[in-house]
């Protein structure tokens, strides 16, 4: 996207970008009397000091005056000036937001670095910003959920909207759902949901970038297919593999997900329903298993909560009588439960559409086999192993609250987590893009795959980060200098310039990444940025 001809842009010196903290510290000391105080406080109340806007009275509290004095200051050094004399950037920036119903907060700020503008604050900063310049007053921020955002929201810009509040309530609307599907069908399809519901043009594409911010979902995008689940208790699937595990300790994928597919289509829904290679899919992926190669055991976090697993009276019955045996047949099954005082609804629930029972179609109608859902071996964990499981379950600990909830506390534990798997008891460690050796404090835990981009089982993945260092590895590939093909290194094209940057990416071109940062795969590791 690029901006309107007839948008008026700030003139740009040799092609450089303009950054807007420079751009108000320039037009404040421009002013009469404005001391470095009055412009340090503007700058924290947008949002520009350590990414978070401060409160009035904590900007009173880091200038030693009152909540009234800080006020004062602000007003005297920019908001009462800013009306009579608009910043150009920011009349810029109001064109290019006002052509939108609504943006993600990351889209925002490539569509601005497009257009030769730079925010290096809080997306609420910015609007904030925006507003007290008289602009952009009809555009609102929301959650990922499309709620309205809290005082000092602390969150992702890709976990964040700007739009306008009519197009934002019928996403919200959109989104609430999309939400509620997952409960009934186990795994749903945005797009049949868009189409059975009519959803207005643009709506889909937009709750499909929420889904996946939202830190809680497993998703799979399958052309226009995306599939998606909320991790959360009150999904059905589960309740189902909550009781499975109950049962068994483990399983194969190839025999779980056809017991599970079963399962959920006990009730008829208008919706479609998941295909088994879906399920194996999640099966492969979900925060509430740990994955041995193609065996899942159960990562264990609410195994014992002693309510959200616990078996019907006709499970444990179910579960006695096929334990017993290699397998059964239905009349023989039906009795046995009939004999315990069953009817036959009950019966017919409890052994057609279970995901304790697996039922062998095979012979025909008349000769179903029925037999308990078959158990894996449990497999051999080493010491490697049993570290990544322990961290994997302090992590998905953090699921309950979402890792992209508005809670600064809730960010930095798994922040610390990530950073404990890499650097724990470490004093020095290699980058894991220029394989020198550093000492701990020269890296940082740097994400392979953006975390927007990240399902729940992958932001809770210790693997999804790597060490890199502060001497322009972490700079390259986090603005997309540096890509991976594969596991190799290339430098990217578009970023060509006659600059030290654009030299330090070609020499990392053609390395490979270290290899105790790999597993994972290469499916974590970014490709080339889109344009």
């Amino acid at each position: 996207m690029t901006i309107s001809n007839n948008a008026i842009l700030p003139q740009r010196v040799g092609g450089a970008s303009i950054n807007i903290e420079d751009e108000l510290v320039t037009y404040m000391r421009s002013l009469a009397r404005t001391s470095n105080r009055k412009i340090e406080a503007v700058l924290s109340w947008y949002g520009l000091r350590g990414g978070k806007r401060l409160t009035l009275e904590d900007i009173g509290d880091q200038l030693g005056v009152t909540r009234a004095r800080a006020q004062q200051m602000i007003n005297g050094a920019f908001r009462t000036a800013i009306l009579a004399k608009p910043l150009s950037v920011l009349a810029a920036v109001s064109q290019l937001l006002s052509e939108q119903q609504c943006i993600r907060g990351d889209e925002l700020l490539r569509l601005l670095s497009a257009n030769g503008i730079t925010w290096p604050g809080s997306m609420d900063g910015l609007l904030v910003l925006l507003h007290e310049a008289n602009l952009c007053t009809g555009v609102g921020l929301y959650t990922a959920s499309f709620q309205s955002t809290t005082r000092g929201v602390v969150a992702e810009p890709a976990s964040l909207y700007l739009g306008r509040e009519r197009f934002v309530e019928m996403l919200r609307r959109c989104f609430k759902e999309a939400s509620d599907l997952p409960g009934q069908l186990g795994i749903a399809n945005l797009r049949d949901l868009a189409a059975r519901s009519n959803w207005p043009p643009d709506s889909e594409r937009f709750v499909r970038s929420a889904i996946k911010a939202s830190g809680v979902t497993w998703f799979d995008e399958q052309g226009e297919d995306f599939w998606y689940v909320f991790e959360t208790r009150a999904n059905t699937l589960f309740s189902l593999l909550a009781k499975v595990f109950a049962v068994i300790d483990a399983a194969e994928i190839s025999q779980l997900g056809p017991v599970l597919s079963n399962a959920l289509r006990k009730r008829s829904q208008a919706y479609e329903y998941p295909s088994v290679p879906v399920i194996e899919s999640y099966l492969r992926n979900s925060v509430y298993l740990i994955r041995h190669e193609e065996i899942v055991t159960w990562a264990g976090r609410e195994a014992q909560d002693g309510t959200s697993h616990q078996l019907a009276p006709i499970e444990r019955d179910t579960v006695q009588f096929l334990s017993a045996v290699p397998y059964t047949t239905y009349p023989a099954l039906k009795e046995h439960l009939q004999g315990k005082g069953y009817g036959d609804p009950a019966i017919v629930k409890a052994t057609m559409s279970s995901a304790l029972v697996q039922v062998d179609r095979s012979a025909g109608r008349q000769n179903y086999l029925y037999r308990l859902v078959p158990a894996a071996h449990m497999p051999v964990v080493d010491q490697n192993a049993a570290r990544y499981a322990q961290f994997v379950a302090k992590l998905g600990e953090l699921l309950e609250h979402g890792t992209d909830e508005e809670v600064e506390g809730t960010r930095r534990k798994e922040q610390g987590l990530l950073q404990d798997w890499l650097f724990a008891g470490k004093k020095e460690q290699c980058c894991a893009m220029c394989g020198r050796t550093f000492s701990v404090g020269a890296l940082v835990t740097a994400h392979k795959k953006r975390r927007a981009d990240c399902v729940a089982a992958e932001r809770l993945d210790p693997h999804i980060v790597m060490p890199l260092c502060t001497f322009g590895c972490d700079y390259l590939y986090e603005r997309g200098y540096v890509y991976f093909d594969g596991f190799e290194m290339v430098a990217n094209q578009d970023m060509t310039a006659a600059t030290a940057d654009w030299k330090a990416a070609q020499d990392l071109a053609g390395r490979s990444l270290h290899s105790l940062f790999r597993a994972g795969g290469s499916k974590y590791l970014r490709g080339k940025p889109a344009v």
